[in-house]
């Protein structure tokens, strides 16, 4: 795997923030850009491909909960087909954890799971509709329910709905 950090010149002032575009990095002939984002030195994930509109990579703490998860995804944009969900991790962090995220570009980055949400698509690919809440595939999964919008799977209701009852006894089921 071939990977080296791009030169980011973006032309804006600090108050405007980090605004990254491809046009003003300096890659390699066919290498992507890409997040490579370690946990205590160790590699999670290399996420990248060629056709991605946006990657992002987040670390969101939970304190109430006392939990702390790192989100690797983004949207890519298959030719002659509507955008995609992208998806490159998921998982969980504890305290102490050293979570390093840097920008380098690769020729072998790590290939995303694809998906999409919006039922109101209409794409003649082979990127499978997935439950909104987990990811899964319908052919993964006991049953889907579908709204306008969006998908979710009986696995996830009946964790919501357990959520719920312990929230609120006079939920029922």
């Amino acid at each position: 795997m071939s990977c080296r950090y791009g030169p980011v010149s973006n032309g804006m002032s600090e108050r405007d923030g980090l605004i990254l575009r491809k046009d003003k990095l300096d890659l390699e002939s066919g290498a992507v850009l890409c997040l490579e984002v370690t946990i205590n030195g160790e590699q999670r994930v290399l996420a990248g491909v060629a056709t991605a509109e946006t990657i992002r990579a987040s670390v969101t703490v939970h304190p109430g909960f006392n939990q702390a998860w790192i989100t690797v995804d983004g949207e890519v944009a298959p030719e002659g087909q509507p955008n995609a969900d992208a998806h490159w991790l998921t998982g969980s962090a504890a305290l102490g954890d050293v979570v390093q995220i840097r920008l380098v570009e690769s020729n072998a980055p790590t290939a995303p799971r694809l998906g999409r949400i919006d039922l109101s698509v209409k794409a003649r690919d082979d990127i499978p509709f997935v439950c909104a809440f987990c990811g899964k595939e319908p052919k993964d999964v006991e049953g889907m329910l579908a709204s306008r919008k969006a998908m979710i799977c009986r696995g996830c209701l009946r964790e919501l709905q357990a959520i719920a009852r312990e929230h609120d006894p006079e939920v029922k089921g």
